[in-house]
Order: structure tokens, then C-alpha cells, then sequence
């Protein structure tokens, strides 16, 4: 079963130890950048739990396989990034479909090298090309409005859309019978 959230107790935190410590960062993209350096989170942890801290989501697997952090701090943006640690494609794609549905009002941005094997995978999840950086990609998926406040209401009903599209007036013409 996979989580999302934000802040972590020991017993997950131990589950994210191991899958830290057990699991390879195959391209090097688990990584976040502090005054223009690359910090490998698998091998500093206090930052990656610093993170977490601070308020940036975690996404993590019961049994071990992968983890990711979206987190929304960078050198020069203000992007949520996502950043993953797993070995499988399948991984990937179940952190994706677990992220598409609790975050998706917002853009959210993916920098991985040209020769992942996520790509795929990433683009089957509705990340696209933002920018080519030499042999790094930035992916991005757009967020969408969200339209309903929940999606059913007590009743079992669809409610009403939270941003509602204009009436349209329809003017009658006045008719006139005469007898």
C-alpha cells in the first residue's frame, strides 16, 4: 500500500530508513539543491528529514520499493519538485497515480536524466517536456481547477460546482394573441 503525506512518525520513519538505505538511486535524481549544490538525499538523511519537517510531502511503500519527496523549496523557483527513489518502472507508476490524486491544483516538475528509464512512464502519467537542460529533462504536469469541494454529498448526489460558468440569459420575445 502506498502513502502520501506530510510528516512522519517513528515507525514510518524507520520503513523510510530502510527503504533509504536499501534501495539505489540508479540516476542520480534523488537529490535536492542547497546554494547551487546537489545534496544527494539518500545519503543525507537529517536533510531529506528536514524536509519532511518543514511541510514537503512524502509518498512511500509499505514494503520498501520506493520512495518520493515533493518538495516546493529550490535555489531560484518556486516549483514543486518531485523526486523519487525506486529501482521499478511499476513503483513509479504508483507514486505517480497516488500524486495525481491528492495533488492536482498545482504544477508539479520532474528533473531526470534523457537516459531514465521513467520516461515512459512519466509521460504516460501526464508529464511533458519543459525544458532540456544539456542531459537533464524538466517534465512538468500542469495542475487543474478543482471544480468540487467533495465529491459526493451526504445524499450520494454530485453538489454543486464550487466555480460556477455564467448563465446564459435567454431574452423571450413578447407575443402578443388576439382572440
Amino acid at each position: 500500500m502506498y502513502h502520501i503525506k506530510q510528516g512522519i512518525t517513528k515507525k514510518e520513519k524507520k520503513l523510510i530508513d530502510r527503504i533509504l538505505s536499501d534501495v539505489p538511486d540508479l540516476f542520480g535524481d534523488f537529490y535536492v539543491m542547497q546554494d547551487s549544490i546537489r545534496v544527494p538525499l539518500r545519503d543525507n538523511r537529517e536533510v531529506f528529514y528536514r524536509y519532511v519537517k518543514n511541510g514537503d510531502q512524502v509518498v512511500y511503500d509499505d514494503e520498501g520499493k520506493g520512495l518520493a519527496l515533493i518538495t516546493g523549496r529550490a535555489d531560484k523557483t518556486k516549483r514543486r519538485y518531485i523526486k523519487i527513489l525506486t529501482r521499478d518502472n511499476h513503483v513509479v507508476n504508483k507514486i505517480m497515480k497516488i500524486i495525481s490524486w491528492n495533488i492536482f491544483q498545482t504544477d508539479l516538475y520532474i528533473q531526470v536524466k534523457k537516459n531514465s528509464k521513467f520516461m515512459n512512464t512519466l509521460q504516460h502519467n501526464n508529464f511533458y517536456l519543459h525544458k532540456d537542460i544539456g542531459n537533464e529533462l524538466i517534465l512538468i504536469r500542469k495542475g487543474r481547477p478543482f471544480v468540487y469541494q467533495n465529491m459526493l454529498d451526504l445524499k450520494g448526489e454530485l453538489p454543486e460546482p464550487i466555480i460556477k460558468k455564467p448563465k446564459k440569459i435567454k431574452k423571450h420575445k413578447e407575443v402578443t394573441i388576439t382572440l
